[in-house]
C-alpha cells in the first residue's frame, strides 16, 4: 500500500506541476500579447516619426532656398549701384493749378450759380463784376407765381390770441389729412 500511496502522491504532485506549468504558459502568452501590441505601437510611432522627419526635411530645404534667395536680394540691394539715388527729371505742370480760382469765382458770381456765397467774393472780383441786383436773382415775387397763381389760401392763419405761437393750417393734397388722427392742423 505504501507503493500505491506513493504513486498517488506522485500523481498528485505531477498534476499540481502540470497545473502550475499551464498557469505559467498562460501568463507568458498574455505577456507575449502585451509585448506584441507594444512592439506594434513602437513600429507605428516609428513610422509616424520617420514621415514627420521627412516632412521637416522637405520644409527645411524650402526654407533654405527662401533664405538663400533673401540673402541674394539683400546683397543686391546693399550694392552701391542699386542703392544710389537716381535723380528724376522734374516735370513742370502746364498750369499752376487745375483752374484759376479767381476766374472760377467770377464765373460763379456772374452767372449766379448755386452755392454762391457773398463771403467768397473777393474785393478784386467785385470791382471787375458788380454784385448782382434784384433783377438778376431768381427770387419769386411774393404776390404771384410764374403761372399767375396767387399765394392766398394756401396757408391760412388761425386767429387765436391766447397762445404765443402763431397757429396755421396747411391745406395740401395729402390724403392722410382726411383722417382725423393725421390732421396737419396745428
Amino acid at each position: 500500500m505504501s507503493d500505491i500511496n506513493r504513486s498517488e502522491q506522485r500523481i498528485t504532485q505531477l498534476e499540481q506541476q502540470v497545473q502550475s506549468l499551464l498557469n505559467s504558459v498562460k501568463t507568458l502568452q498574455e505577456g507575449k500579447s502585451k509585448v506584441d501590441s507594444t512592439i506594434a505601437d513602437i513600429h507605428h510611432n516609428h513610422n509616424l516619426m520617420s514621415s514627420s522627419i521627412n516632412n521637416i526635411t522637405t520644409r527645411l530645404a524650402k526654407y533654405d532656398t527662401i533664405i538663400q534667395q533673401l540673402t541674394t536680394n539683400i546683397n543686391l540691394l546693399s550694392q552701391e549701384q542699386i542703392a544710389q539715388h537716381k535723380e528724376r527729371s522734374v516735370k513742370t505742370p502746364k498750369r499752376p493749378s487745375p483752374y484759376e480760382q479767381t476766374s472760377y469765382r467770377a464765373t460763379k458770381n456772374r452767372y449766379n450759380l448755386r452755392g454762391n456765397k457773398q463771403g467768397n467774393i473777393l474785393a478784386k472780383d467785385s470791382e471787375q463784376h458788380p454784385l448782382t441786383t434784384d433783377d438778376d436773382t431768381d427770387a419769386p415775387d411774393d404776390a404771384a407765381m410764374s403761372d399767375g397763381a396767387v399765394f392766398e389760401g394756401i396757408i391760412d392763419e388761425v386767429s387765436n390770441a391766447s397762445s404765443s405761437e402763431p397757429k396755421f393750417s396747411v391745406k395740401s393734397y395729402n390724403p392722410l389729412n382726411l383722417l382725423p388722427q393725421f390732421n396737419a392742423t396745428r
